[in-house]
């Protein structure tokens, strides 16, 4: 189950031991550092991806709430318990594209709906605001990011081979046309 931050509860078919995930979009101390070192490890034993992973989730993060636009721009995290399990953020990439950002869901709480509803917080959120597509870039072993975000409508636009984390990924461009 969801509750928005209206305190409204949405029935995912969570079974009783996550039955209740709160989607919030206030910060509280200590959120921007959750998302650097949860993105940081997790992706470092996962993937084998390097410090310099750390470094790119560090600047996006310091970039967009340093120059966080409320009226254009958003962030959710998803909470079980009090403790965030989930985040996405969505940024201003012209008047026109929105760009998703740092879609993150801690491992025990994947394969229950939580990414499928940040990313649809995300699109409502910018169909509100008139952006005509949202942009976003992963890498091509996030197989079922990638699978969630075809679902909900994003195309394959771009492709580009890179170590920036230390092993051959391929970078990834979606886009979905609102």
């Amino acid at each position: 189950m969801f509750k928005s931050i209206d305190n409204s509860v949405v029935n995912n078919g969570f079974d009783s031991s996550y039955d209740e995930i709160v989607m919030r979009s206030e910060l509280k101390p200590g959120d921007m550092g959750w998302i650097i070192e949860r993105n940081a490890i997790v992706y470092y034993e996962e993937y084998g991806w390097n410090v310099n992973f750390e470094k790119l989730v560090l600047k996006i993060v310091s970039e967009y709430f340093t120059n966080f636009d409320s009226d254009y721009e958003k962030f959710w995290f998803a909470e079980y318990q009090s403790k965030n399990v989930g985040f996405v953020c969505l940024t201003r990439e012209s008047d026109s594209v929105a760009k998703s950002r740092l879609l993150f869901i801690e491992k025990n709480f994947r394969r229950r709906g939580i990414g499928e509803q940040l990313i649809d917080k995300c699109i409502e959120f910018a169909k509100s605001k008139n952006y005509s597509k949202v942009h976003l870039w992963t890498n091509d072993v996030l197989t079922d990011a990638a699978k969630l975000y075809c679902k909900k409508g994003f195309k394959l636009i771009e492709e580009e081979k890179h170590c920036m984390f230390g092993p051959q990924l391929i970078a990834q461009i979606y886009e979905l046309i609102l």
